[in-house]
């Protein structure tokens, strides 16, 4: 399955990494560059924005500091 993950917290960058370890292909992106190095020397692919990594994918899971951040990814 082709997943994306937005939000590379601490809860965004262990979920990237078990839904890899599980075979997924795995398209991370964060607002702040520089979150994903381990998952990406782990298999991740990392987008330059949002509407690069939902592109194409199964699901996109955001795992966003609150409700204002999500609607300000969503929508901003």
């Amino acid at each position: 399955m082709d997943v994306a993950v937005l939000g590379m917290g601490r809860m965004g960058r262990a979920l990237a990494g078990r839904l890899l370890e599980g075979g997924h292909r795995v398209t991370v992106w964060n607002r702040s560059k520089g979150r994903a190095g381990e998952l990406v020397a782990a298999g991740a692919t990392e987008a330059g924005s949002v509407a690069d990594a939902a592109e194409g994918v199964d699901v996109a899971i955001t795992m966003l500091a609150n409700d204002e951040a999500d609607r300000a990814v969503a929508v901003g």
